[in-house]
């Protein structure tokens, strides 16, 4: 896939999906997630003067566990697997008495092992396509996809990734799948509300509130 074609794709995604999140927001309106968040809520919320934390979270489009019943199908776990070669010295040279018959060289053997890295995704589209976080497979030798409420994992594979960005859009095989449809994230305003789902370190499906901090900040993941 061409570069250019994941940024399109990047342009309507919501900036704030980092680090395993699938995130829901609503402002001035206009949904970031069409189809799930409703209008009268934002009126409510335009016309009220300094609401509390109780109020504000009312206030809300639709209650979270609403939300997360409803975008819930369409987050899925990541998870990456690298095979990494490393050296294994002989045991036996660590003790003195064979150092002192075999000579004091120490064999290195070649070993592999695979390392895991896991993440957060959400479908796009009904046909397989997934959007997540490219240092989730960077460089990984093995994909699987694990759909919520399922126990087996999907093979996928990389359509296409953009570093900078840490975006990465995988496909899985298959038809029907639920979908999480996506706005314009330049209409969203620093404050509006925003409901994530995702799997952080593995926690099977959280689901956590909060506010937009800021937009358009540069994406700096340690240990890339």
């Amino acid at each position: 896939m061409k570069r250019n074609w994941i940024i399109t794709i990047v342009v309507v995604l919501l900036a704030g999906f980092l680090l395993g999140g699938s995130i829901v927001a609503e402002n001035s309106g206009i949904p970031l997630l069409s189809g799930l968040l409703g209008t009268g809520a934002s009126e409510q919320v335009q016309n009220a003067e300094l609401p509390n934390t109780a109020s504000a979270t009312a206030a809300l489009p639709m209650g979270v566990a609403d939300i997360a019943e409803k975008a819930g199908p369409a987050v899925v776990n990541v998870e990456a697997r690298i095979k990494v070669s490393t050296g294994m010295s002989d045991p036996f040279m660590n003790d003195p008495f064979f150092r002192e018959f075999f000579g004091r060289s120490m064999p290195i053997y070649p070993e592999s092992r695979y390392e895991k890295g896991i993440g957060t995704g959400f479908i796009i589209s009904a046909d397989g396509y997934i959007i997540t976080n490219q240092h989730v497979i960077n460089n990984a030798d093995q994909i699987t996809v694990k759909l919520t409420g399922k126990k087996q994992s999907l093979p996928a594979r990389v359509v296409g990734q953009d570093y900078e960005l840490d975006l990465a859009v995988l496909k899985i095989e298959g038809e029907g799948y639920p979908t999480l449809p996506m706005g314009d994230s330049d209409k969203m305003r620093v404050g509006d509300w925003v409901v994530a789902i995702g799997q952080p370190y593995g926690l099977d499906h959280a689901v956590t509130t909060g506010v937009v901090s800021a937009k358009g900040r540069p994406v700096t993941i340690q240990d890339r």
